[in-house]
């Protein structure tokens, strides 16, 4: 299932990359959300590509219908990858999900508007699972949707570090 999410940020395309770039956005949005502990297993930036690998555990916080329980653990460790391509501002997040039947990936974009700039996310999710796949791969669109929210407003909060 494809998911398209745009998150707004009130400055330049070229602040809010030169923010994603650094390790202290990656954790700094972490301990705002409330979701330490968690582990930066690797961190690069060459100036032209920039990639922060991080290991934490996380819950489903969308209400889970009863049919999903079995496949949805209350907690779930989540492996992802951030990866910046500073000259196309465009990059990717890759997922490896322990303990919840799915496959994601997804592509990221940087774009300036006016007064703003939109990051945009292109989700690919897959649900390992007959029958039930397409609900809980709906399921985690609405998560991730709630998620990617809260963790603008974490960035837009950071943002003034960076202008």
């Amino acid at each position: 299932m494809k998911l398209s999410i745009e998150c707004r940020y009130p400055a330049s395309a070229a602040v809010v990359l030169k923010m994603m770039t650094t390790r202290e956005f990656h954790t700094g949005k972490l301990e705002i959300l409330g979701l330490a502990p968690y582990t930066v297993l690797a961190h690069h930036f060459d100036g032209g590509d920039f990639s922060i690998k991080i290991r934490r555990k996380m819950a489903i916080s969308a209400p889970v219908p009863a049919a999903l329980r079995r496949f949805t653990p209350a907690e779930i460790t989540v492996t992802h990858e951030d990866c910046w391509n500073v000259p196309n501002r465009s990059g990717a997040v890759d997922f490896e999900v322990k303990g919840l039947p799915v496959e994601l990936s997804c592509r990221t974009a940087l774009i300036d508007r006016e007064e703003h700039s939109l990051l945009r996310y292109d989700w690919d999710i897959g649900a390992k699972v007959p029958l039930l796949g397409g609900a809980l791969e709906k399921l985690l669109m609405a998560d991730l949707e709630r998620k990617l929210m809260a963790e603008t407003q974490a960035g837009i909060g950071l943002l003034k570090d960076y202008l």
